[in-house]
This record gives C-alpha cells, structure tokens and sequence, in this order.
C-alpha cells in the first residue's frame, strides 16, 4: 500500500453515552484505574495509552448499550486484575478464558458490563 496524507493513523477516541456521569466515572477511574483528563458536570475525558475515552451523560431514554460494541482493555495479568476487580465487587459475566492460540502465545479475556450495560472486556496475552 503507498504513503498517502490520507491515512488513518491511529484510533484516537471512543464515545460512550451514560445515565450517570458519577457512577460511570466510579467504575470507569475507582474500579478500572483510568486516568481522568477533565470533566465537566456532563462529560468526562478519560484516557487509556493514546486513546481517549469521552463519558457523555444524557438522558436515560437515548443509552442503548450495543450488543456489537466491546470496549476491550489490555491488562498486564488477566487474573490478578480479574480478583482484584472481584475483590472490589465488580461482577463478570464471564471469567478469564483463553480464547486464542497462536505457536507459544495465547489470548485470555474476561468481560464485565459498567453501569449502563455497555460490554468492557479485559484482555491478556500468556
């Protein structure tokens, strides 16, 4: 493929919708450890690496989570992240599995749902 000034570089940003800006900023900074760059009193700026992450409140009525949408985090140690977020309450609705194998590497993930039912899973490579 040629260079072209047209290219795609990166993902620079998701946007969620929530019911509940505080509760969302719980699980997402308290519970999930990311990194709040600012925050209004409808919207927050969440960051993971070079992705940004925007937390918009809006009316109840216009959240529909997307059964096709998973946010997927990459994690150091699936497992001790997996107890730690157990420890502090979180529910999965399913536990680490390996759901790839490639030669001397495999990928495991866990998923979990935040406040408002959108699908967070965590993802490790062993």
């Amino acid at each position: 493929m040629s260079e072209s000034r047209h290219q795609i570089l990166s993902l620079a940003q998701i946007e969620i919708q929530v019911t509940d800006l505080q509760q969302s900023l719980e699980f997402y900074i308290d519970k999930l450890g990311l990194t709040c760059h600012y925050q209004t009193e409808e919207v927050a700026l969440l960051n993971i690496e070079a992705v940004n992450l925007l937390v918009v409140e809006v009316e109840a009525e216009t959240v529909t989570p997307s059964e096709y949408l998973i946010i997927c985090l990459q994690v150091k140690d699936i497992f001790a992240t997996y107890q730690r977020l157990l420890d502090l309450h979180l529910e999965f609705t399913q536990a680490p599995h390996c759901v790839s194998r490639v030669s001397d590497m495999s990928v495991w993930q866990a998923f979990t749902n935040d406040p408002d039912g959108h699908v967070i899973g965590l993802q490790s490579q062993l």
